[in-house]
């Protein structure tokens, strides 16, 4: 089952609206929300529903199970988790897709389908017929787009993995924080991140903003965000007396300072669009324009 979830995330990089559908189905298998009767009437196949609903929840049954049943095995990944998430922060690009003669530069995500025709419903005439209907309808891939957003979207599978892993008990909620700006028309989330050793010693700059010792806002990260997918943080209604003590003193640091973090984004969005990629600081920044894109067409597949 975690083949099917994590396979099917990755299957369709020309269409956005199956891959955005795939990616919150994972991220619905890892948070175990119950089934609701009404959720899959799309699906008339009866075994292809109960698979789905079995799926559905399976990623936060077995993760919980080896967390309780293997603390060790838990602590090491975790460890490994949080060197991965160092190294996508600290620099991205290595993990970015790269068009090579080995890997197709283009894909249609319905081809499959002529595949599960043949091998698993075992039916050669029709496998045929999906294979003319499709087999010049590829799309060419946008692989700077497709690794940003994909780069964006493991992070923040590898937050939700260590809530979940992490987590000491239902006391404890961590959210994904971060400041909402208004930029080009759009809302840009600039995520919080942990205040760490080497941050000492760093000093701000356009993109890097220290909320005190107790975060850091780097807005090079930024990226625009459906408002469908930003909640407000109530922090009054933290239970974590610790937690609620943290968040509320970075917010009392962010409303001081909340002119100089929309001037420093707005002007480093600016920067992004006229140097492209031909300084250093260009270069460390999210493609803010190619992730409007991406934004925008997500917001239309909601409709």
């Amino acid at each position: 089952m975690i083949d099917h979830e994590f396979s099917t995330y990755f299957m369709f990089p020309d269409n956005s609206a199956q891959h955005m559908y795939w990616y919150s189905e994972l991220i619905r298998s890892m948070e175990g929300h119950e089934v609701q009767d009404y959720e899959y009437d799309c699906l008339k196949n009866p075994k292809e529903r109960q698979m789905m609903e079995k799926s559905a929840v399976c990623l936060h049954k077995n993760l919980m199970y080896i967390k309780e049943h293997y603390p060790e095995v838990t602590g090491k990944f975790l460890e490994k988790l949080n060197c991965l998430k160092h190294d996508l922060e600290e620099n991205p690009s290595p993990f970015y897709l790269q068009e090579n003669i080995e890997y197709p530069g283009t894909a249609n995500s319905y081809a499959y389908m002529s595949g599960k025709a043949r091998y698993k419903d075992h039916d050669e005439e029709k496998a045929k017929l999906l294979e003319e209907k499709y087999s010049s309808r590829e799309k060419k891939i946008d692989f700077h787009v497709l690794s940003v957003q994909s780069v964006q979207e493991i992070k923040g599978i590898i937050r939700l993995l260590k809530v979940i892993l992490e987590k000491e008990n239902s006391n404890w909620d961590k959210k994904y924080i971060g400041v909402v700006l208004s930029i080009n028309g759009f809302d840009y989330f600039a995520p919080l991140s942990s205040f760490k050793e080497k941050h000492k010693s760093m000093k701000e700059s356009i993109d890097f903003i220290k909320v005190k010792n107790y975060c850091v806002i780097n807005i090079n990260n930024m990226f625009p965000v459906p408002n469908s997918e930003c909640t407000y943080v109530d922090i009054n209604l933290q239970r974590n007396l610790k937690y609620k003590s943290l968040l509320l003193a970075e917010y009392r640091v962010i409303k001081s300072i909340q002119d100089k973090i929309r001037k420093n984004a707005n002007t480093l969005y600016f920067l992004k669009k006229r140097d492209g990629n031909s300084t250093p600081l260009s270069k460390r920044c999210n493609d803010f324009e190619r992730l409007e894109i991406v934004c925008t067409e997500y917001i239309k597949n909601l409709k």
